[in-house]
C-alpha cells in the first residue's frame, strides 16, 4: 500500500535520501495509520456494539516493507539513469560497444 510513498520520499525531500531516513519516516506512517485505525474503531464502532478492524503490527511490518521496496526501486532507477547519461556524456555516438564509433577506419 505505500509503496509509492518510498519513491516519493526521496523525489520530495533531498535530505531523505538514505535507507535510515526513509525507514524511519515510514515506520512512523505506518504507526501512524495503525493508531488512527484504533481509534477510528473505538469512535466510530463502538457505538454500533462491534468491532470492524482489528489492529495489528504484520501490517505495520508490511507498510514499511513495501516503503523500502519503493524506495530501492527509486534508486535502482536513479543510478540506472545516471550511469546511462554519464555514458552518453562519454560516449554520444556510440549505442554499444560493436558500432561504428569503435572500430579503426581502415580507408
Amino acid at each position: 500500500m505505500l509503496t509509492p510513498l518510498g519513491i516519493y520520499i526521496p523525489l520530495l525531500y533531498n535530505n531523505a535520501s538514505s535507507l535510515k531516513k526513509v525507514l524511519t519516516l515510514g515506520f512512523v506512517v505506518a504507526a501512524s495509520i495503525e493508531l488512527l485505525q484504533f481509534v477510528f474503531t473505538f469512535l466510530v464502532d463502538y457505538n454500533s456494539g462491534g468491532y470492524g478492524r482489528s489492529i495489528d503490527i504484520d501490517d505495520v511490518l508490511l507498510n514499511v516493507l513495501g516503503i523500502v521496496i519503493g524506495f530501492l526501486g527509486y534508486k535502482f532507477l536513479d543510478n540506472s539513469y545516471r550511469y546511462t547519461s554519464r555514458r552518453k556524456k562519454y560516449c554520444p555516438n556510440s549505442k554499444r560497444r560493436g558500432s561504428s564509433a569503435y572500430k579503426k577506419n581502415t580507408n
